[in-house]
């Protein structure tokens, strides 16, 4: 975040100055007005506009420009869209609410944005903190906002607002990391944090973990879902839980055309569900402790926080006594679905059953995120490697 522009008032013999001072790309800039008042209008244009004279003089210039806000076009484009869910919708809108309005570029007239402009919105974007604490905006959240972007000033050109889409050509930063933003426990790994679970919450996360389907999907089931005394037993995800443009929760479509699936269970898998499936009646399998749906923020403070809590201080406890403990590094709920993606290829399942196990709209998703995997699946790799090699 920028510091904000501060005024001098500087006091000579024949007359009183006031001097702007602002720091422009590490650099400390001046310019002297003579009157306050004209320099807290600069003042105020300067913070509105990342302490940028130029963006602060095209501000001055844009004034005279008729036409819709960027911050109106997003409104618009969202309103014309067909065939997106109320979900999405409410996706969108926040988006517009975090990371428009209020912005310098969503104050601007469509007209008037310029390829700079957006350029400036993007590295302002880079700088907002990500979800975990330290980190800042993922590369691939930014995208995906540049994209929304992009699409409603590809409205604009439609509706007339304005001629070319100043979002295109803007190389995105990438991801640091590439695919080890996922994380794949071990199967060691799972077992400890299983034993650290609240009992009534094991079934769930063990089934997350043995299916790989997404939370949504999972907590939606009711007990007609489950063929459990098939010959082979499986369990048909065809809805998921959605959020609409207010942020209530309703059942709705799954996520993809592809996410329509009957996903196969282990003979484990249906046993350890059973006694759920035969007491939920027509109801929901998997729920809070006092009943009603599992939600993810309650599901996170009420069962997934409290285990790893748990570990950590059993591996403070550990470091203190000296005893071997072996420290496990935090995941997300989300991870349990890439974590059985690892555990499937590595017992030898192929990436088109596990793309449709997984319900990805196309094969290619599943190589992008799961072709390199676990440890082992790379040591495996590497002796098969050695042995093809052998001269």
């Amino acid at each position: 975040m920028w510091t904000m522009a501060s005024i001098v008032e500087k006091r000579g013999k024949k007359a009183t100055t006031y001097m702007l001072r602002w720091r422009e790309n590490g650099v400390q800039e001046n310019a002297t007005f003579p009157t306050r008042e004209t320099a807290e209008v600069w003042k105020a244009l300067l913070d509105a506009n990342g302490q940028s004279m130029a963006a602060a003089q095209r501000a001055v210039d844009n004034a005279n420009i008729s036409g819709p806000t960027v911050v109106q076009l997003l409104h618009k484009h969202v309103d014309l869209l067909t065939g997106v869910g109320g979900d999405q919708l409410g996706r969108y809108k926040r988006a517009i609410n975090h990371h428009f309005v209020g912005t310098p570029l969503g104050r601007m007239p469509v007209a008037a944005v310029a390829h700079e402009d957006v350029i400036l919105w993007v590295k302002g974007m880079q700088a907002k903190p990500g979800r975990v604490n330290g980190t800042t905006m993922r590369a691939k959240t930014l995208a995906n906002h540049h994209g929304f972007l992009s699409a409603a000033f590809t409205t604009a050109e439609l509706l007339g607002y304005r001629k070319g889409n100043p979002c295109k050509g803007i190389k995105l930063p990438k991801e640091v990391s590439g695919g080890d933003q996922m994380r794949f426990m071990t199967k060691e790994e799972f077992r400890a944090l299983d034993e650290a679970l609240d009992p009534h919450f094991r079934p769930f996360f063990n089934f997350l973990v043995d299916t790989g389907l997404r939370f949504g999907e999972a907590t939606a089931l009711l007990a007609e879902d489950f063929e459990i005394d098939a010959p082979v037993p499986v369990v048909r995800v065809n809805k998921a839980w959605k959020e609409d443009e207010s942020g209530a929760y309703y059942v709705g479509t799954p996520k993809t055309k592809r996410s329509w699936r009957s996903v196969p269970l282990a003979p484990s898998t249906a046993e350890a569900v059973r006694p759920l499936v035969e007491a939920a009646g027509h109801g929901l399998v998997f729920t809070l402790k006092r009943g009603g749906p599992m939600r993810s923020g309650a599901t996170y403070n009420r069962a997934w926080e409290p285990a790893w809590k748990k570990l950590e201080e059993a591996a403070d406890e550990a470091k203190r006594t000296g005893e071997p403990f072996t420290p496990i590094r935090r995941a997300r709920i989300h991870d349990l679905r890439h974590t059985h993606a690892s555990w499937m290829i590595e017992g030898g399942m192929d990436l088109f059953q596990l793309s449709y196990r997984l319900g990805h709209q196309s094969t290619l998703t599943t190589d992008g995120r799961y072709a390199h995997l676990m440890p082992s699946s790379r040591q495996s790799g590497a002796a098969i490697a050695a042995a093809a090699l052998a001269r």
